[in-house]
Formats: C-alpha cells, structure tokens, sequence
C-alpha cells in the first residue's frame, strides 16, 4: 500500500517501519521509532487532517511548507506486482540500427540522470504514459531483445537508469507502463522496476516482493 501525502511526498510500512519519499528532494528516509507509531496510526484511521505532531515534523524536517498543510492528507492505494515476461532466447540480437538507439536511449538515459531532478524525469513518463494509447501486446521477443544488446552498451546496469531506458525504448510500441519504486527498512534500500497492469518487464517477482512499493509513476 502507497500513502500519498502530498504530489512530492510519498510512504508505505515496511513491516513496523515508516518510510517517506520526498521526490521534490529525491531523498527517501525512515521515521523515528517514536513517530512511527502515530503515522501508522493515522493511516490506519483512514489518513485526514494530519495529527498535529505529524504536520510539525513534516515541517521542521523541511518536508512541506507551512502552506501546504491544508492540503496534507494520506490517500492510499494498493499496488500489485504482476508476473514477470515469459523467458525467450532469440536467434539473433537486434538490428544494428535497432541496437544503436538502444545504446541512445541508455546513454541519453544517463546523461539525464546527472543534469535533471528525478522529479522531472518521472514528471515526464507520466505525462507520456498518460498520453499513450493502449497499444498492442508486449513482445517477449521485444525485452529479450533488449536485454540482448543492453550488455553491449558500455554503462553499469543500473535498476532506475534501465527502467527509464526500457520505457523509453519500448516508447508506443507496447502498452502503457509503470515505473515503481520500493524500499526495504532492513536493509535499508530502494529499488525500482517497470511494470504494465499485468506484466512484470525488467525484474522477477520474487525479487521486487521483498520491497515495499513506495511510488507508482
């Protein structure tokens, strides 16, 4: 279950922990143990008007302004992870005007991790994904393809760079997807995937099930 708090401000429960993500910072972190109680409670009675020792953390850590706290409410909604793309060996790897905008969207990909906020990045799938039609069924053929000639681009995998490049690359050519970002409180870690409603595209589930989904963009 995600909890929106406000457009920026995000958090799930990772068993007894609180997380939050603050995309307008790009930072996530975990709730004190004293706080973590109140916040579950609150979310578990339905998520109104924020506690009063909830709004004044939330601004003495800089998370909101004291302006938006008339907007501040927690808005669930679950999130389902779907299962991953049937396995496909091709006989061949792509094209090689395939695999080199492949090899563009991966490196325009990294370039755009390291001059833009992720808020903007992500601020722009969603844009695109909304506008998109439904679109045909995905190729497993397509993701084996690319998982194929993604290891000839020289730039370390990475699960948010290639996620980003993966949607990129697929562009309208298969359904709208998803990008989802989760976490782990012990060990402490983020990790994300992209997914459509009913298919599981750069990941297995078994793996993206220890996180606790945070951000569905």
């Amino acid at each position: 279950m995600i909890w929106t708090l406000l457009p920026h401000l995000t958090a799930c429960l990772a068993g007894e922990a609180v997380i939050l993500l603050d995309l307008r910072a790009d930072r996530y972190f975990r709730v004190s143990a004293r706080l973590a109680p109140h916040v579950r409670d609150w979310f578990a009675q339905g998520g109104g008007a924020a506690p009063a020792i909830i709004a004044a953390f939330l601004v003495r850590s800089r998370l909101v302004e004291r302006s938006d706290l008339r907007q501040l409410s927690a808005r669930a909604a679950p999130v389902s992870i779907p299962n991953a793309v049937p396995h496909q060996e091709l006989a061949h790897a792509l094209p090689r005007l395939g695999a080199a905008r492949l090899a563009g969207e991966v490196i325009g990909t990294w370039l755009a991790l390291r001059t833009r906020r992720l808020e903007t990045l992500l601020g722009a799938h969603r844009a695109q994904r909304s506008a998109l039609p439904a679109g045909p069924a995905l190729a497993p053929a397509m993701l084996a393809a690319y998982h194929r000639a993604r290891r000839l681009v020289p730039i370390a995998k990475n699960c948010l760079l290639d996620s980003l490049a993966l949607d990129r690359w697929l562009g309208d050519t298969a359904p709208p997807r998803k990008i989802v970002v989760g976490v782990t409180a012990e060990p402490f870690l983020a990790h994300c995937w992209l997914q459509t409603d009913g298919l599981l595209l750069n990941d297995h589930p078994d793996h993206v099930r220890r996180y606790a989904p945070i951000l569905v963009v």
